[in-house]
């Protein structure tokens, strides 16, 4: 973590920003109740308000009310290398981000100790190398396109990028698809993935060079030690965090975990302009339009579209979300919602559960916990006596047929799978197809393809029809909510 402060950066760009306007100083003003710093575009102090419901849970990029009919609002902040000089005023991204009120440049304190793991760039930017910190794993590689986002689908915008007029024309939303980190000149941008097992991170330097780490969540206990671990004393310009909780003005607490987390607290403390919390299915909902057909596994019938999309993911917790046709990402916490049995025997095993939880929920019965939760009821109703065995325990087992209560819980496991992935589907009008993500589907996806789980996905009384076409398959790029953290990240400075 840095400790120096330098001056503020009295240089900033508005929405027309191809200006550089250097002798004129920019004000900075909180943006009411998102718990991050809107700089000013016109220079004349108050920030204008922004639309309440541009974004769900802190997920998705606000919009300026009073320009929304007449064009996209981008925020086009000028980023000051470590001298206090302006190395780039691109257009476009979103407004949810938040910045120092003195926006400081790279302090002074510590500085030869940063020139000796500083090299030089072309243009005479500063390139930052990443340290390996002792406890995580290191694996960094150099990719001619773009690193971060190897093996994604190249249509998602990273051929479309060139210079036009000495800039880079860049998309305005992560959406729209990533910004070149070749291209945008001397910026370094970062994208963390949190849950409650592991932590993962991603730099990607001025060069297009990325560093990615994982480290465990459950060796710290304060949220801002933990990113800077992850980040690895990298002067990082832009952030994005993915974390597995509803986040609210900016704030989130995992959980499933004891980590809790500030846009402010963590753009201050690591001296980073600007930081984006968002849900971890913001993040995989805005990777899923870029996937590559490689990266997916078709379970049953009917087909993937450019519609609305439905995501689903459980692991240690179940994160659900909504992708529109456009890219935007909707999130939800439909994992707390009630479970709902389809037939008696999960009325049955309801009933176990409901005795031991009280409030049973999709996620008590679908994430890594839930699939134990499930198993104690199977053995229940069976009149079976319990083993002591972990989850990957009862899904290894549950695989074959020599364990018939551990089969049998699976068996089980997929068809409420179904049948939550088909709610979801029906309430947001999913045409485009459901995925599922998270760490238990590509596990079980064989499996996942000979079960229950098409049938009672299908099984929506009057709407069989209207689903019966919609495809259904696995996301197995496990990397998949990081790399759209990336892109969030990216479009934080494009």
């Amino acid at each position: 973590m840095r400790r120096g402060r330098g001056q503020p950066d009295e240089h900033d760009h508005g929405d027309r920003g191809l200006r550089r306007d250097t002798a004129r100083t920019r004000r900075a003003a909180v943006v009411p109740g998102r718990g991050g710093v809107h700089h000013r575009s016109d220079g004349r102090g108050a920030a204008r308000p922004r639309d309440p419901v541009g974004g769900l849970c802190g997920g998705e990029p606000g919009r300026d009310v009073q320009r929304d009919q007449r064009r996209p609002v981008g925020v086009a902040l000028g980023l000051a290398d470590r001298r206090g000089r302006l190395r780039h005023g691109g257009r476009g991204g979103p407004a949810d981000v938040a910045r120092r009120d003195d926006a400081p440049t790279r302090g002074t304190v510590g500085r030869h100790d940063a020139e000796v793991r500083t090299g030089r760039l072309r243009h005479g930017c500063p390139r930052r190398v990443v340290l390996a910190v002792r406890g995580c794993r290191v694996r960094s590689a150099r990719r001619s396109a773009h690193p971060a986002l190897d093996g994604q689908d190249p249509a998602g915008g990273l051929r479309g990028l060139h210079r036009h007029g000495g800039h880079a024309r860049r998309p305005t939303s992560p959406a729209a698809g990533p910004a070149d980190p070749a291209v945008v000149t001397g910026t370094v941008v970062a994208a963390a993935d949190i849950g409650a097992t592991q932590a993962r991170f991603r730099v990607v330097d001025a060069d297009g060079a990325g560093t990615d780490r994982v480290c465990a969540t459950s060796e710290y206990d304060d949220a801002v030690a933990l990113l800077a671990d992850g980040l690895a004393e990298a002067e990082v310009d832009a952030l994005c965090v993915a974390v597995g909780g509803p986040v609210t003005d900016g704030r989130a607490r995992l959980t499933n975990g004891v980590l809790e987390f500030d846009e402010r607290a963590i753009a201050g403390a690591l001296d980073i302009a600007r930081v984006a919390l968002v849900n971890d299915l913001v993040a995989l909902g805005t990777e899923v339009p870029h996937l590559a057909a490689e990266s997916l596994r078709v379970v049953g019938g009917g087909t993937l579209g450019a519609g609305m999309r439905a995501v689903i993911a459980p692991g240690t917790g179940l994160g659900m979300a909504l992708v529109t046709a456009e890219g935007s990402v909707l999130p939800s916490e439909g994992g707390h919602a009630p479970f709902a049995p389809a037939d008696p025997l999960e009325q049955e095993l309801l009933g176990v559960l409901a005795a031991e939880l009280r409030y049973v929920s999709w996620e008590d019965v679908l994430s890594g916990p839930g699939i134990a939760n499930l198993y104690r009821a199977v053995c229940a109703v069976w009149g079976a006596a319990p083993e002591e065995l972990t989850p990957s325990d009862i899904t290894a087992r549950g695989l074959g047929i020599a364990d018939p209560v551990c089969h049998q819980t699976l068996e089980i496991y997929c068809a409420v799978l179904g049948n939550a992935a088909g709610g979801l589907c029906v309430t947001g009008c999913a045409r485009g197809g459901v995925y599922l993500g998270g760490g238990i589907p590509p596990r079980i996806a064989d499996f996942l393809a000979g079960s229950g789980f098409r049938r009672r996905f299908e099984e929506r009384g009057r709407m069989t029809g209207y689903v019966s076409d919609i495809g259904t398959a696995v996301i197995l790029n496990d990397g998949a909510g990081l790399a759209g953290a990336l892109r969030y990240a990216l479009a934080l400075v494009g």
